[in-house]
């Protein structure tokens, strides 16, 4: 006949299986956290991607209407074109990654990408997004 377990070890099954939940929580969470920042940076690395490759291209108006509101306040078609003149981009590669933030829905990310100049050079530059109804949009100095 087998002897009831003691108070003991049946505490201690209790710990060791409240230690495993509580560990199956936090690795579930942090699998949900890490898939939902890909998911934002994913998006905003696709709209500075579609930026350059609309620059490169030589689609002014098309990288015109990837602006945010305020940075197209700030730089009429003209001197948009003129920025774009002095450092035309001819090829591009976004970072994986990059940042992301919001606050009081407000939905802001920076995304870096490697870009290489007519004229040779090539520089890592941090581009500044905004979330506009629904839509990524480069903000700040265009590049």
């Amino acid at each position: 006949m087998s002897q009831p377990r003691s108070r003991r070890s049946s505490m201690k099954l209790v710990l060791v299986i409240v230690a495993a939940l509580v560990a199956l929580c936090c690795c579930g969470g942090g699998a949900v956290g890490l898939f939902f920042f890909n998911s934002a940076t994913k998006a905003a690395g696709e709209a500075t991607s579609a930026f350059l490759t609309d620059l490169e291209a030589g689609n002014l108006t098309g990288a015109y209407d990837r602006l945010c509101a305020a940075t197209r306040s700030r730089f009429e078609p003209p001197a948009f074109a003129e920025v774009v003149d002095r450092r035309k981009p001819v090829a591009h590669d976004v970072h994986w990654g990059g940042g992301y933030n919001t606050s009081n829905g407000r939905e802001t990310a920076s995304i870096t990408a490697d870009v290489s100049y007519a004229g040779g050079g090539r520089d890592a530059h941090t581009f500044q997004l905004l979330k506009e109804s629904g839509t990524w949009k480069v903000c700040g100095d265009p590049y």
